[in-house]
């Protein structure tokens, strides 16, 4: 869907992107069906949020001129280095101190770019990253100034952050050194928890819809007779990509089915054909294929498995210290009252 873009028309083709199975794909655009009235009554709650955001990121844009603006004498931005580090692997130059921008009396160094396009999971362009940056300090300045961290709910969220912050910091040198995985632990967890490492199995569907049952059952009497599937959903469906397709929906994962048709389908086994009613029209679907999943290799889902045991571990030390530290302070926590309280909410 991110590949049909506004400006393009009927039968126009977008450009061929590789997804993320690794395949190449493009789109093309068979038709364009304005929105209903009912399709808003239905939406409605959804089409106000994108709204909101849209006017929300609008607004925020306006404001960040306006900042930018005042705060215009605290911001220096080095082009020179900027241009140099366009040209070159920012990581590659190590150590490097130099600083690239400034606002107030943050800094930001070619160092904390490396460490932020190495952090970020995604390609980082540079521009867009001192952009970044420097819109961040720009509102941190303007807030501080305006005392907002000393106010509720802003002062609840920065208390509840530092103390996840002093929490993360405790595990890292206090539990993490203690703990210690080892490589049996790996494999036994892989083979007791083999399906969560498998792909997902894929159906090849085809699909008629036409808008009589006197012809869906014409049909299906035909695809019983070994009639050609394509041919028929060709010349007979009203799905105009149906039709443009010759019924095929492609490889699709169980969850990428629609609900309406993954309840009819009983068997999931190739050639597998089943009708239904959906809406005003009949839909005939034909099971052309099924790829059955594959099962990730060990080594590529190690690192994975490692991080898991780490978190539940870490998990597990935590709850023995915290059973420590309450019996040492002699906490009581009154259970009928608790329930009392449950039950009100």
């Amino acid at each position: 869907p991110s590949l049909v873009g506004s400006e393009m028309c009927i039968r126009d083709r977008s450009k061929v992107e590789k997804g993320a199975n690794g395949r190449w794909f493009f789109v093309k655009l068979l038709s364009i069906k304005e929105p209903t009235w009912e399709f808003y009554k239905k939406n409605k709650l959804g089409v106000k949020s994108a709204y909101e955001r849209f006017m929300r990121k609008d607004l925020e844009d306006v404001k960040l001129k306006e900042l930018k603006k005042r705060y215009a004498k605290i911001i220096f931005l080095d082009r020179k280095i900027v241009e140099e580090l366009k040209d070159k692997d920012v990581c590659s130059l190590g150590n490097d101190e130099r600083m690239v921008a400034r606002v107030g009396s943050e800094t930001l160094r070619v160092v904390d770019i490396c460490k932020l396009i190495t952090q970020s999971e995604f390609k980082v362009e540079l521009d867009g990253l001192l952009k970044n940056w420097i819109d961040g300090r720009i509102v941190d300045h303007y807030a501080l100034g305006k005392g907002y961290h000393l106010k509720s709910p802003l002062r609840e969220d920065i208390q509840n952050y530092r103390n996840q912050l002093l929490k993360r910091v405790f595990v890292s040198v206090v539990i993490a050194p203690k703990i210690e995985i080892k490589d049996e632990e790996l494999v036994d967890y892989y083979d007791k928890h083999k399906d969560e490492y498998r792909s997902p199995t894929l159906y090849r569907l085809g699909r008629i819809v036409v808008t009589s049952e006197e012809l869906m059952r014409r049909l299906i009497t035909e695809i019983q007779g070994g009639s050609d599937f394509k041919y028929l959903a060709q010349n007979y469906s009203i799905d105009e990509m149906s039709r443009s397709l010759q019924g095929d929906m492609g490889w699709l994962s169980y969850s990428d089915i629609p609900d309406n048709y993954r309840k009819n389908i009983k068997n999931w086994k190739k050639g597998e054909v089943v009708y239904f009613k959906d809406g005003p029209h009949w839909v005939i679907l034909k099971i052309e294929d099924v790829r059955e999943g594959e099962y990730k290799p060990f080594d590529s889902v190690k690192e994975d498995i490692k991080a898991k045991l780490f978190e539940e571990k870490v998990q597990q030390e935590l709850d023995k210290l915290v059973g420590v530290l309450m019996k040492d302070a002699k906490v009581k926590i009154y259970k009928d009252r608790l329930r009392k309280l449950e039950e009100l909410l």
